[in-house]
């Protein structure tokens, strides 16, 4: 975010299951961040966001714009629903989101409705393609890919064109007269 002069948002938020997993998290990045962009760049820094820590404290690393916010769900929705400008805004610009140790996440034990709540505040990715007539189209669908549901149809077309060969080429000797 730094590097290229934009300072104004979060560009990853990693999500973790438990505050030590958060605050360990957080550590291994900012050495990362801390090599890769100088130790005195106060915007390329991960901040962690959890609770039995100073909220206080949290909400004022929030005001200089971190580039990676990394927090557990509980803590992470508290904040969103106090309106956190940085957090509200910084979903709708994130370009990485990390789930770590996703199954923790969603096994039920109070993390999955603010994992929940806090997904369904991402944007849908939307794609740019040309239609047939040179025509731009926004679409929720990566190029070059159909939905699942259009993709396991296909597949199951398929089966059953290959088993209606299978069965009738003996009886009309290979032939196929265009009705399927």
């Amino acid at each position: 975010a730094g590097a290229e002069g934009d300072d104004k948002g979060m560009v990853a938020l990693v999500v973790c299951p438990t505050r030590e997993l958060a605050l360990q998290v957080s550590a291994h990045l900012n050495k990362v961040l801390s090599a890769a962009f100088g130790a005195s760049d106060k915007v390329n820094r991960a901040v962690t966001i959890v609770g039995g820590l100073s909220e206080a404290k949290q909400l004022r690393q929030l005001s200089g714009n971190p580039a990676v916010v990394v927090g557990t769900p509980g803590r992470l929705w508290e904040l969103i629903e106090t309106g956190e400008a940085h957090l509200v805004h910084g979903l709708l610009r994130l370009r990485f989101v990390v789930l770590d140790e996703a199954d923790r996440l969603v096994e039920g034990k109070g993390h999955f409705r603010e994992l929940q709540l806090l997904l369904a505040r991402l944007p849908v990715p939307r794609w740019k393609r040309i239609d047939a007539r040179g025509r731009s189209v926004d679409s929720t669908q990566p190029p070059g890919r159909s939905s699942d549901a259009s993709l396991a149809k296909g597949a199951k077309q398929k089966r059953v064109g290959r088993e209606w060969e299978k069965e009738t080429k003996g009886d009309r000797g290979g032939e196929w007269d265009g009705v399927f």
